[in-house]
């Protein structure tokens, strides 16, 4: 939910849903491209989930199982240097690799407990999708 609060009184519009039975587990990072990136648990079976939504038109694009990977109980995502990264609540960090099958792999372990993290958008330069340009010439 987006909330407007420039106005006397503020106004809220719903920018994605998440699917049935999701709970949302980190952060959300937003793209300089546009996207919005989140972790999600599905109540039901526990598996977690990375995925990543349009800001513009609230589609889903993209939706990585992330269960079968290494990392456990994943509750934060950043952004470094171009590079994804889910830490999870024992300060394990891993790198998102961005081509399918999209595997996770273990960089560090910090020496704490994480519960969330944030940081600012206009460092947020990668998303998992990033949109690619084509140029045309003509002569």
């Amino acid at each position: 939910v987006e909330i407007d609060v420039t106005n006397l009184i503020a106004t809220s519009i719903t920018i994605f849903s998440l699917p049935a039975d999701r709970t949302t587990v980190s952060n959300i990072l937003y793209t300089t491209t546009g996207k919005l990136l989140i972790v999600t648990q599905d109540d039901m079976t526990s598996d977690y989930y990375l995925s990543e939504y349009d800001y513009a038109t609230g589609i889903l694009d993209l939706e990585i199982d992330i269960t079968s990977s290494a990392i456990n109980n994943p509750v934060s995502l950043f952004e470094c240097d171009c590079n994804i990264y889910i830490v999870n609540n024992i300060g394990e960090v891993y790198l998102l690799d961005k081509i399918s099958p999209y595997p996770l792999v273990l960089t560090t372990t910090l020496d704490i407990d994480i519960n969330t993290s944030t940081q600012v958008g206009s460092c947020i330069t990668s998303a998992i999708i990033n949109p690619t340009t084509t140029t045309t010439t003509t002569i």
